[in-house]
């Protein structure tokens, strides 16, 4: 067996062991993220921006959701380009930067409801079908 094929499904399985995916072990090998876990990183996602900041960066998109995934790590936080990248996808895909709400000087950004929705039904599903324990509902 290739080296490389064997390190990543010896890696997908320890993510399987840790509970944040859930592998199909069969010839396909597929492999679908725990959409509980999904929930709570975009439930936990820093969703407001001071004033001054978002007028700043309002009309370029890119900059607008750089900032935003930039507000989920600590000043002193060491952090690298992959832990922002995904902090970007994750704001890009499941908060609505379009329309943030003025709220006593902030921009309140909300996730995009439906996206949410189906997380939820996902995540109720794969508890349903025994492939992880209920850890949310």
């Amino acid at each position: 067996m290739d080296k490389n094929l064997k390190d990543t499904i010896k890696a997908a399985k320890n993510l399987q062991r840790e509970g944040l995916i859930y592998l199909n072990d069969n010839v396909d090998l597929e492999v679908e993220p725990n959409y509980q876990i999904l929930i709570m990183i975009i439930n936990n996602l820093k969703k407001l921006m001071d004033r001054e900041k978002y007028e700043l960066v309002k009309n370029d998109e890119e900059k607008l959701i750089h900032e935003l995934a930039l507000l989920n790590f600590n000043e002193n936080d060491l952090i690298n380009d992959d832990d922002v990248e995904f902090m970007e996808n994750m704001t890009r895909e499941y908060i609505d930067i379009s329309n943030p709400i003025l709220n006593r000087g902030d921009y309140l950004f909300c996730p995009i409801l439906y996206k949410l929705f189906e997380i939820y039904e996902k995540a109720s599903l794969q508890i349903k079908e025994g492939k992880f324990k209920n850890i949310m509902f």
